[in-house]
């Protein structure tokens, strides 16, 4: 609400407008978005500063930031993504912060019999769900399958249904459309409708890094310093916590690592 300034003499028309509350955009992997959400409450308690959050699969989140979309910070499922806009100048700071695994989930019940990934070449599954090829999850998981010499049967077999992301893909196997689904362990934790019926050795896939990102400000933003200091603030202990009991492996130091 605007203030009206009142004094002996004829009334002042000036006003003094309210201080401009600075809302901080964080674009998010599907996956993370649910730390991310509870991270952001804490932030909003402790500082006054409003984050919004907006998530989607990180390579679709990466193009609209390459675009324009407003945004202060990005955390990606995939160090390509970050490097992506890295490369265009978008890019002010970045640090490795956080790591997941790869799993096979069924949905519970499991009637397809699926304990290994070589059972999703048995004629009892008929569909097998995947996070789309542009997709972190889809591209971990298709090396996975690649390495274990079943993606070019799948793929001749038609089996593979393509999810926009990690989380509609793990939403098939809850709702049983598909046999199974690979996802990420973080999602498959906490989820009532699926159980892990394998995990993906790691040498199988590039390692699974989430890069944070501070994305470079629009000239004249004002939310640049309440940015940097959410950008801080997911890199603290408080916050190695939360992502922790999520499910992620913390790779944040503390500090503020560069690019």
């Amino acid at each position: 609400m605007a203030l009206t300034l009142g004094g002996c003499g004829p009334r002042s028309t000036e006003t003094i407008a309210p201080p401009v509350q600075a809302t901080v955009v964080v674009l998010v992997a599907a996956s993370a978005q649910d730390a991310v959400a509870d991270l952001a409450k804490d932030f909003e308690t402790e500082t006054g500063v409003e984050v919004r959050i907006v998530a989607d699969d990180s390579a679709k989140l990466a193009q609209q930031i390459a675009n324009g979309a407003p945004a202060d910070l990005f955390l990606s499922a995939s160090p390509k993504w970050a490097r992506f806009l890295d490369a265009k100048g978008h890019v002010a700071r970045q640090t490795p912060l956080l790591g997941n695994q790869l799993v096979l989930a069924v949905p519970m019940g499991n009637s397809a019999g699926i304990s290994e990934p070589a059972d999703l070449l048995t004629p009892r599954v008929k569909h097998l769900g995947l996070a789309g090829p542009n997709v972190p999850a889809g591209i971990y998981a298709r090396q996975a399958l690649g390495k274990l010499g079943l993606l070019e049967k799948l793929e001749q077999e038609k089996k593979i249904v393509s999810g926009e992301n990690v989380r509609v893909t793990l939403a098939y196997a809850e709702r049983a459309e598909v046999e199974a689904a690979i996802v990420y362990s973080t999602d498959a934790s906490f989820s009532s409708k699926i159980k892990v019926a394998f995990v993906f050795p790691e040498s199988l896939h590039e390692p699974i890094v989430y890069p944070l990102a501070l994305v470079k400000p629009a000239t004249g933003s004002e939310t640049v310093a309440a940015a940097a200091r959410l950008y801080d603030y997911f890199q603290q202990p408080h916050a190695a916590e939360v992502f922790r009991r999520f499910g992620f492996v913390w790779l944040g130091s503390g500090s503020n690592a560069g690019k």
